[in-house]
């Protein structure tokens, strides 16, 4: 990989296949070597709060009643996509190791990020009626720059656990856009209109596909590439976003439910 010295791979290897301490704290107090997270680590991940859109998968305010299934974003104006969920809220040690991993090479991290991708995966999907695993791309000058597509790394790790085949290439980032930390929702919208195209439509017509991100703020990114495998006929898309930025709302909500894979640590 890009930028990458060998003493640097060497010891991501190394601490990939051979995990001593928590990728978070670097204690190895109770460490479970699957995810390489310690409990008190594990523990500190936060789900988003539920009850969630049965579509965009968000919070639904707490006074909406218990037969509501949609937020009023969703009702108002569906998004491309048939349904999206969110791994965890993107703070605290996750959003640090995250931000090493994509910027700073920090591929020890792997394994745990892609083990809470898996468990993320299951705790909302089933591989049945799922065709394709599709990761969001980077352009060509991005992947240059950084050497490497974080989300598609990810989505290989959940390719190779769940059996469910990977298209690295069909789906293409066709322009380059400004970054979208800076930006508004409005801005971030426009910022990406027209941004994604298909090298090979046959690939996806018809096909049922589940689209990888890691991060998501505004869900800007997964509805415009969305929006570009419908018009290419995929029948459904799914999204799966390992982490989320939390809104005021979310991030104020006392109901946090514990995940299933927090009870089965």
């Amino acid at each position: 990989m890009l930028g990458l010295r060998l003493t640097d791979l060497g010891a991501s290897l190394t601490a990939l296949f051979f995990p001593q301490t928590c990728t978070f704290c670097n204690s190895n107090d109770a460490l479970d070597r699957k995810v390489g997270l310690c409990r008190e680590c594990y523990e500190k991940l936060r789900p988003v709060p539920e009850p969630i859109c049965a579509c965009c998968g968000q919070t639904l305010q707490v006074d909406t009643g218990p037969h509501v299934e949609l937020c009023g974003g969703c009702l108002a104006n569906p998004p491309a996509y048939d349904r999206a969920r969110f791994g965890y809220s993107y703070e605290n040690e996750l959003r640090e190791t995250l931000v090493n991993f994509k910027y700073y090479q920090r591929l020890d991290a792997i394994r745990t990020l892609s083990e809470l991708t898996i468990r993320a995966f299951h705790r909302y999907f089933d591989r049945h009626g799922i065709d394709l695993i599709v990761p969001v791309p980077l352009s060509k000058n991005r992947l240059r720059s950084r050497g490497f597509n974080q989300s598609a790394l990810l989505a290989r790790w959940l390719s190779d656990h769940t059996g469910i085949p990977i298209d690295y290439t069909s789906f293409r980032k066709i322009k380059d856009t400004k970054p979208q930390a800076r930006l508004t929702r409005e801005q971030r919208k426009v910022n990406l209109r027209g941004s994604f195209g298909l090298a090979n439509h046959e690939l996806i017509k018809g096909r049922s596909i589940l689209l990888f991100d890691d991060v998501s703020t505004t869900q800007s990114t997964i509805g415009e590439a969305a929006r570009t495998l419908k018009k290419a006929k995929a029948v459904r898309v799914d999204c799966l976003v390992l982490a989320l930025t939390l809104s005021p709302f979310m991030t104020a909500a006392t109901h946090v439910q514990n995940s299933e894979e927090e009870a089965n640590y």
